[in-house]
């Protein structure tokens, strides 16, 4: 079987195959074969350590998004996967590309705003339902609802109303307020269900991300 052995580095590369006819070859890909042969060939792993490219491989061929994220440095997430967003985005495995979306945020704390530009191309990319559902399930009760998000000052790096990263607990918005500087702001946004992205609480941040404009 096939398993992308000999590829390494980012693509795209070009494939040599010998003249035959369809007498020698007998052989019918799956949608799924073809799908894996486009990754191997094509596949962007320059954020990925050499030594860690078959497994970074093997678990995109496999559909499995933590793993695969696992081969990079967790500040290299939305650079991976920005590297990989027209692959991503002709992938019909919606679920898997929302894992990854989503997965790859959790993972990259502190680093969202650095690249926020990646990030808002990868939302782009995916329906609002699969990414929820890829999510920590949305907390229930009356919408809109009021989030908060802590800056340094109305004007500084990664302060603004457009920023992705809300909560519902106050404190947690003061307590990212004080960690970028002295000039505590807690920011104040009302917004509906649809406005959210997806939700995320496994660092108990309560944290909802937007889609923003």
């Amino acid at each position: 079987m096939w398993a992308g052995a000999g590829f390494r580095g980012p693509g795209p590369y070009m494939l040599t195959v010998p003249t035959c006819t369809t007498a020698d070859v007998d052989m019918e890909l799956t949608h799924e074969d073809a799908r894996d042969i486009i990754a191997g060939l094509y596949l962007d792993l320059r954020h990925v350590p050499e030594f860690l490219h078959d497994q970074a491989l093997k678990a995109w061929i496999d559909r499995n998004a933590s793993r695969f994220l696992e081969t990079t440095d967790r500040r290299m997430a939305a650079p991976l996967l920005f590297d990989n967003l027209d692959l991503m985005d002709e992938d019909d495995d919606e679920g898997f590309v929302a894992d990854l979306i989503v997965t790859g945020w959790t993972m990259s704390t502190f680093f969202h705003q650095r690249f926020r530009y990646e990030w808002a191309e990868l939302f782009d990319i995916v329906d609002r339902g699969p990414l929820v559902e890829a999510g920590d399930p949305i907390p229930a009760g009356p919408w809109p609802r009021t989030l908060f998000r802590g800056a340094h000052d109305l004007g500084g790096y990664g302060a603004g109303l457009d920023g992705f990263s809300w909560t519902w607990t106050k404190s947690v918005a003061e307590t990212f307020a004080i960690r970028r500087g002295r000039n505590l702001v807690v920011l104040e946004r009302g917004v509906d269900l649809r406005d959210v992205l997806f939700y995320c609480n496994q660092r108990n941040e309560d944290e909802y991300v937007l889609a923003v404009g």
